[in-house]
């Protein structure tokens, strides 16, 4: 039982700390791809990054940022 509770412990604290990191390199509103997802960035909570893409919802949780590539679109659109 305390095996299980010391997972959880690691996985919430991770989800805290990918989050605060996240939240300093990502805003919302950007463009980016995490987890093999992508969309626009709405929000980066404590513990999941918010994506809107083609009218859907998705949420990744925040640890992606420490295991996977997150990218950011840094192109400007011209008119």
């Amino acid at each position: 039982m305390h095996a299980a509770g010391g997972r959880k412990a690691r996985d919430t604290t991770r989800n805290l700390v990918a989050g605060f990191y996240a939240r300093r390199r990502f805003g919302a509103g950007q463009s980016v791809e995490i987890a093999g997802q992508r969309g626009t960035l709405r929000a980066i909570t404590a513990m999941q990054t918010v994506l809107d893409a083609d009218g859907q919802t998705i949420a990744v949780p925040n640890t992606a940022f420490l295991e996977q590539v997150a990218r950011r679109d840094n192109r400007v659109a011209t008119e």
